[in-house]
């Protein structure tokens, strides 16, 4: 195969794929400046303090922004991958991952056997067996899963649950 497969998805790809939007482009409503400068003036601090308080509020709502978002998105990531036979591991440590290893849950084969059923319930082009599909290419079960795991996207779709975008609304409500 031309193209190199990996099993490294970060957050951007994982937005870009289900199409959500990013946590790093949400923006708050300001208030919480407002808020908090507000407050200090009131309590009797200074300009600067005020200010600083202003920004504080700001940033605790701009991150409790951004974990909702990333939240989110990995509601939707780990459903729609989960429903696949795939698990996404998170490289490294901290609060909000921004890369991870996909992996089965199980096996390759039975990644691919769920792609298999959720291409089967697109379109009119159809895969008879797993089997099928492996001889397309020819495919390892590992490169069928991550040359087709775009079909992903489709599994609310094709299971009436709408696209990713609604099952990620639904998440923040």
């Amino acid at each position: 195969m031309a193209k190199t497969l990996t099993t490294t998805i970060s957050l951007g790809d994982l937005i870009k794929l289900f199409k959500l939007p990013d946590p790093d482009e949400y923006e708050t409503s300001g208030d919480s400046y407002s808020y908090g400068y507000k407050e200090a003036i009131d309590e009797g601090l200074s300009e600067s303090e005020a200010e600083e308080r202003g920004l504080k509020y700001e940033q605790s709502d701009q991150d409790e922004a951004f974990a909702q978002i990333h939240g989110g998105i990995m509601h939707v990531a780990d459903r729609l991958f989960g429903e696949h036979g795939l698990v996404l591991v998170p490289k490294g440590k901290g609060k909000h991952p921004w890369e991870f290893t996909l992996k089965p849950a199980k096996s390759w084969k039975d990644a691919g056997y769920e792609i298999v059923k959720t291409i089967n319930g697109v379109g009119m082009f159809e895969f008879s067996s797993l089997k099928d599909a492996l001889d397309s290419g020819p495919y390892t079960e590992r490169e069928f899963v991550l040359s087709h795991r775009h079909w992903i996207k489709q599994w609310p779709e094709v299971y009436g649950e709408g696209r990713p975008r609604s099952m990620f609304d639904r998440y923040l409500r």
